[in-house]
């Protein structure tokens, strides 16, 4: 069975395969790395696609699934093939997401995000110590 599309995702399907598996990659804001790892490489229509699964009972809000989609796709862009695009598969709604426009300034949301875990990281460990 086919996982069902949101809207501003890909037509629905009419072959899925398996390809490569996708790279282990790493995004850095200053301090702070994360290990970003697409679990599954499939084809779609013909279209390679390096996904992200999501388990979790809360569905995906709007602005998380954009700023998710916009990490995989900002650090995957070396490592990925030309043509090869990114998605997240809502595992338990059996919905593909794939990017359209990232929101304004996402990539400053990211850093901002980043730094902000950063500093009350550091906070709580002086205040532990």
């Amino acid at each position: 069975m086919l996982p069902r599309r949101s809207s501003r995702t890909l037509p629905r399907a009419q072959a899925v395969e398996w390809v490569e598996s996708p790279p282990k990659v790493i995004w850095e804001s200053g301090a702070l790395s994360v290990r970003v790892n697409p679990e599954l490489g499939i084809r779609v229509d013909g279209v390679d696609h390096y996904v992200k699964l999501y388990f979790k009972k809360a569905p995906l809000t709007k602005q998380r699934l954009a700023m998710a989609l916009h990490l995989l796709e900002t650090s995957t862009r070396g490592a990925r093939p030309a043509g090869t695009q990114v998605a997240i598969l809502d595992v338990r709604r059996g919905v593909l997401h794939v990017p359209s426009r990232p929101p304004r300034m996402a990539g400053v949301l990211l850093e901002a995000e980043a730094n902000y875990f950063v500093d009350l990281w550091n906070l709580l460990g002086r205040r532990a110590a």
